[in-house]
């Protein structure tokens, strides 16, 4: 894991309590041997921006457990949606109920994300998470990208939200 990405990750000191909320974009079911598929789902919903009903220019990443035993999770690329508009072929939506989140931040360092995001979880999980001594709950959890987000400029960042218990 590069040192660069584990120092980049912080624990933003106050929890979150976020309102319910729907999530549309494409989404496909991922594990350890196929997570590098990711990447594949996010050019896929930027060409379709804006979807009928979208919020705002944010966009999330959100993460849900389907079979912990064999690590088998759902990943949704997507928007903020409001209503029931139709979604483009191959999209879904994905409730959000109220919940209260710890919030990590990964800045980024200019490099290419996925690598970064992915020796940030291992960090989040394995260590910042523990110290923090709160306890997760079965719910999705996501990633928040900025209205201006841009994955090489250094200095930008991605906000994880984890489910907590309140």
């Amino acid at each position: 894991m590069p040192s660069t990405a584990k120092a980049a990750v912080e624990k933003l000191p106050d929890l979150v309590k976020r309102a319910a909320f729907t999530v549309a974009g494409p989404g496909a079911l991922f594990n350890n041997e196929n997570k590098n598929g990711i990447p594949a789902l996010w050019p896929r919903l930027i060409r379709v921006l804006p979807l009928a009903g979208q919020v705002d220019a944010r966009t999330y990443g959100v993460e849900k457990m389907v079979d912990k035993a064999d690590g088998v999770f759902k990943y949704i690329a997507g928007v903020e949606v409001k209503g029931d508009a139709p979604l483009p072929d191959g999209f879904e939506r994905i409730d959000i109920a109220t919940r209260s989140y710890a919030v990590f931040r990964l800045t980024l360092d200019g490099s290419p994300l996925h690598p970064q995001m992915q020796a940030a979880m291992p960090v989040i999980w394995g260590e910042l998470l523990p110290k923090s001594g709160l306890k997760t709950v079965p719910s999705p959890d996501f990633e928040l990208y900025p209205a201006d987000f841009e994955p090489i400029r250094k200095g930008s960042y991605v906000d994880m939200y984890i489910a907590i218990e309140a």
